[in-house]
């Protein structure tokens, strides 16, 4: 077979195993069901029965030997290990000596369905028993209590009652553990999803053993079914299917949530919007395969639907080459701890993202929403400028570790000054000039569309932009009441200063607050921009917009220029001490050198953008938010500055709005934000169908046969 005819009849074998993933599982009520079970098919050859003596007879409903089984015990499951795939059968005896195969599933709490053990989420066994026709059960209805289960699953139980649930339909018996895999749903539901998943398993290996047409389907493992939810064409026929199995399960069930958790936990404001329902709670994976130069490694690619509202999809570079990942069997995806923690901090830039688009949604996307009017208006004015949506970002991700060579160089005030190494620093006076003389790392800079440089601009200029910003807002006396502000940003002490960047964050998390705004009293939603926000932070210093700020920062903004060198070196001291760079990110004391904020204390259990399985293999996989109050945010201007026809308000609304758009006129395409991890190229804003292009490019061409059931290979 051809190597394209192989891949399309993969794909199409494994959009028809499409099973269903969505799974929550056990009550306590579920004990109570009765009645002898029976299984309507056999999900595989080796799940037949094998005596002592076997006879075809014992398969027959009409064999009159030693059918009746007192009690069985159930073997043969191997340990889960990290990163490594389950095992997805055991072995039935029974005490007159009958033995037969029955399918395993695992699922976490969550009711997620694993098929690779994924560190730190515990993922339970659920045996889906039968008895083969021709055998009965003594006293049906207590046969749990003559089981023997595997010491795997009942140290994984740890101790919890066991359970039984039936599905009616099929005849399948379930045993699991109470409050295990998918807590609270009720029995029948469980049941029935279990029952799901072992049928398609079944027809899978069915139509294998009988195959059709004119090509032999591939044997289909649990990892291929996994993949079939988040991975492309490019990733499958690149990748080996167990590892982009276990790359989904780190993403999905590990890095991902924590990220999420981590972000929601260091910023009141977005735990806040949680609480409120202001942010989405779910969001599309898709894997993707792109070794070419300078190749995104992730980023989250928002879209829009025909009424306007914001479809959410993280991609995942399985090539990436920037992290240097790569697969062990015996360990599952790896890389050096510093390339690991690049990933990390990559997926947590790309994830402050979204909760920006939920949360300041006419600033991430220029539209509005004037007066709720729930017809979203244009407004260019309302964007904010790429070093606001990229300093905010960069001020969660590990910037100074990424970013030394650039950090550290003359054009933001470096020196060394022996040439040694050891007598090293930021000088204000070096800042101002070199930032003077080097346009292209000035805010400015990345505003300009044909400078598609912008890596020091919106990034580094812009994280000392964002960080000078969230330091003003946490000494400002108003903030510091209306958000419970604790503490000093720059503490000085008897051998110098140290800085917190815990109340920074409080004061990014003000700025956002601000912009987002609330509901008053009289029911009017009210909110201020981002010039509005500015001009309470520096209007006493002649700075009240946020076009002014971007032309005087560190030149013309007193303090500015000091601020920068103090947070620069403060971080070239600590590096010193600690033997590394430090991180940078704000979620992380000032001073840590570690390579990633996500630690194995973070819960695993996302409290908002919880990946979903996708029920169509191959295709880019959103999910529309479902956050309250998008687009009602204050955005960069007020409304009626240079942008929407209106009398403008303090609070930022209008009296007289100028003409409606119609949402599904309106595309968000160059308003995506595509975020890579590369020094030498990074894509922005505006560049989002060249960067998608070149993917389905990369598809195209590794693929370019078809058939009707394979969406993601086109001809």
């Amino acid at each position: 077979m051809k190597r394209k005819q192989f891949l399309a009849c993969l794909l199409t074998a494994l959009i028809t195993s499409g099973i269903v993933f969505d799974i929550t599982t056990i009550n306590a009520n579920a004990q109570a069901i009765t009645g002898e079970p029976a299984a309507l098919f056999l999900p595989s050859e080796d799940s037949k029965v094998s005596m002592v003596l076997p006879s075809k007879e014992t398969q027959s409903a009409n064999y009159k030997g030693n059918n009746e089984i007192t009690s069985m015990s159930i073997d043969g499951l191997d340990n889960p290990q990290d990163g490594k795939l389950l095992d997805f059968s055991a072995v039935v005896t029974t005490d007159n000596g009958a033995v037969w195969k029955i399918p395993v599933i695992w699922a976490d709490e969550a009711g997620n369905i694993s098929t690779v053990k994924a560190p730190n989420v515990s993922s339970y066994p659920v045996f889906a028993f039968y008895v083969p026709q021709g055998y009965t059960l003594k006293d049906a209805a207590t046969f749990t209590e003559r089981i023997s289960l595997p010491k795997v699953a009942t140290d994984l139980y740890g101790g919890r009652s066991i359970v039984k649930i039936v599905d009616p339909k099929s005849g399948w018996v379930f045993i699991t553990c109470v409050d295990g895999p998918g807590k609270n749903l009720k029995a029948e539901v469980a049941a029935s999803n279990y029952a799901d998943v072992v049928k398609h398993n079944g027809e899978i290996e069915k139509e294998r053993r009988n195959p059709s047409g004119e090509f032999t389907l591939p044997e289909l493992t649990r990892e291929q079914q996994l993949i079939a939810m988040h991975c492309d064409a490019s990733a499958i026929e690149n990748v080996d299917a167990a590892e982009l199995a276990a790359l989904v399960e780190l993403i999905r069930y590990s890095i991902q949530p924590r990220a999420i958790n981590l972000i929601i936990d260091g910023f009141p404001c977005f735990d806040e919007a949680l609480k409120n329902g202001e942010l989405s709670s779910v969001v599309g994976l898709y894997i993707f395969y792109d070794a070419s130069p300078n190749a995104p490694v992730a980023y989250v690619k928002p879209d829009n639907d025909e009424h306007g509202y914001y479809m959410y999809s993280i991609c995942i570079n399985a090539a990436c080459d920037e992290c240097d990942l790569q697969y062990d069997e015996n360990i599952g995806w790896y890389s050096t701890v510093a390339q690991r923690g690049e990933l990390d901090s990559t997926l947590i830039h790309e994830l402050f993202h979204m909760f920006m688009f939920d949360y300041t949604a006419s600033g991430m996307s220029g539209m509005r929403d004037i007066n709720e009017s729930n017809v979203l208006q244009e407004d260019p004015s309302a964007t904010f400028p790429n070093w606001f949506k990229e300093g905010m970002a960069t001020t969660v991700d590990n910037v100074y570790q990424l970013r030394s060579e650039l950090i550290r160089s003359e054009k933001y005030g470096f020196y060394d000054l022996y040439g040694d190494g050891v007598k090293t620093g930021f000088e204000t006076d070096a800042l101002e000039e070199n930032y003077k003389a080097n346009a292209n790392i000035q805010l400015n800079y990345g505003e300009k569309d044909e400078n598609k440089d912008n890596l020091a601009s919106s990034y580094v200029s812009g994280y000392l932009a964002c960080m000078y910003l969230g330091y003003l807002a946490s000494e400002n006396p108003a903030y510091r009441s209306s958000y419970g502000i604790q503490g000093s940003a720059i503490i000085q002490g008897e051998n110098g200063y140290s800085i917190d960047n815990s109340v920074i964050r409080q004061g990014l998390s003000a700025i956002l607050s601000e912009i987002h705004g609330y509901r008053n009293n009289d029911g009017k939603w009210q909110s201020k921009s981002l010039d509005e926000v500015i001009n309470d932070l520096l209007g006493d210093k002649g700075v009240n917009n946020t076009d002014k700020f971007q032309a005087d920062f560190i030149v013309n903004i007193p303090g500015s220029a000091v601020f920068c060198t103090e947070l620069l070196n403060y971080a070239e001291e600590s590096s010193r001490v600690g033997g590394g760079f430090v991180n940078g990110s704000v979620l992380l004391p000032a001073e840590s050198t570690a390579v990633s904020p996500i630690t194995d204390d973070i819960s695993a259990e996302p409290a908002a953008y919880r990946i979903t399985d996708n029920q169509n293999p191959g295709e880019w996989h959103y999910e529309n938010t479902d956050a309250f109050n998008t687009f009602l945010d204050g955005g960069k201007s007020p409304v009626g500055i240079n942008g929407i026809n209106g009398t403008s308000t303090n609070n930022g609304q209008v009296n007289a709005p100028a003409a409606k758009v119609d949402a599904t006129n309106i595309s968000y395409e160059n308003e995506s934000i595509i975020l890579e991890k590369s020094d030498e190229d990074i894509i922005t804003e505006g560049s989002v169908e060249n960067t998608a292009e070149s993917i389905e490019s990369t598809v195209e061409s590794n693929s370019s046969e078809t058939t009707e059931t394979t969406p993601a290979v086109e001809e």
